[in-house]
């Protein structure tokens, strides 16, 4: 869970909880699902290091992520 703070002009998010990678590093959804929200942030780098995570802990998720992308087969 996060809970955001107002600093000033920004927000800033305060952790209370662990994540999901933080509880099971070996989670390809949660890879997955923060990949495609770096996606839809513009922040690719980000985006293409998730998803090759989640791809490594599980192959079957390429597909997947072909569809979200729109590169469908």
């Amino acid at each position: 869970m996060v809970v955001s703070l107002i600093i000033g002009c920004e927000t800033v998010p305060k952790k209370t909880e662990p994540t999901t990678l933080e509880i099971n590093p070996r989670n390809a959804a949660a890879y997955y699902n923060r990949a495609s929200a770096y996606y839809n942030k513009g922040r690719f780098d980000l985006a293409i290091a998730d998803f090759s995570k989640a791809v490594e802990i599980n192959p079957k998720i390429r597909e997947d992520i072909s569809k979200a992308l729109g590169f469908e087969r």
